[in-house]
């Protein structure tokens, strides 16, 4: 029963080589629009921003 036991102990170490390994999570973010065009920065005219400006 023990080589029995320890054959299959060997066994699954030597098939656990062999899983495939998930890929990790990524999370890429990208912003076009930054510029200082905010009204504590100075503003555009044409930017308003009042809840950024409280």
């Amino acid at each position: 029963v023990k080589t029995i036991l320890t054959f299959f102990c060997f066994l699954l170490l030597a098939c656990s080589g062999f899983a495939k390994d998930k890929q990790p999570n990524v999370l890429f973010i990208a912003v076009d629009d930054l510029n200082d065009w905010v009204g504590c920065l100075g503003g555009h005219p044409q930017a308003k921003t009042p809840n950024i400006d409280r």
